[in-house]
């Protein structure tokens, strides 16, 4: 079962506290090392970053988690494969585009964790 991270605020907003977290479960702190992916929006335009490797020792995780981002919108999502091999194309999120309007999607079987509302910013872990 893979994990989701959401993040969803009222102001632009630096995420890498919650990124940096999310992502040491990628592999060091929990079993999700199959992959992992984020997306971002910018405006109108939608950032995504994939890694087929653990997001604990991803080093484009290590970048993000060091690049200074604001964003109002972000969704990051850690693989563990139950089915399908370990590939850059298994891991979400992934993005399509429905009448000019790009949009980031994840899959996961999951229940939801924890849910937190802190200054203005929604925080969801799945």
């Amino acid at each position: 079962m893979c994990q989701l991270l959401g993040m969803n605020c009222a102001t632009p907003t630096d995420f890498n506290f919650s990124f940096r977290g999310f992502a040491r479960r990628g592999g060091e702190t929990d079993k999700h090392e199959h992959g992992w992916g984020l997306a971002i929006y910018e405006g109108n335009g939608l950032r995504t970053f994939l890694d087929d490797s653990p997001a604990a020792e991803s080093q484009v995780a290590a970048f993000i988690e060091g690049y200074p981002i604001k964003t109002l919108n972000m969704m990051a999502h850690i693989r563990y494969a139950t089915q399908g091999k370990v590939a850059l194309e298994n891991v979400h999120p992934f993005q399509r585009e429905m009448v000019r309007l790009v949009m980031a999607l994840a899959l996961a079987f999951c229940s939801l964790h924890s849910f937190a509302s802190v200054s203005g910013c929604s925080h969801f872990v799945f």
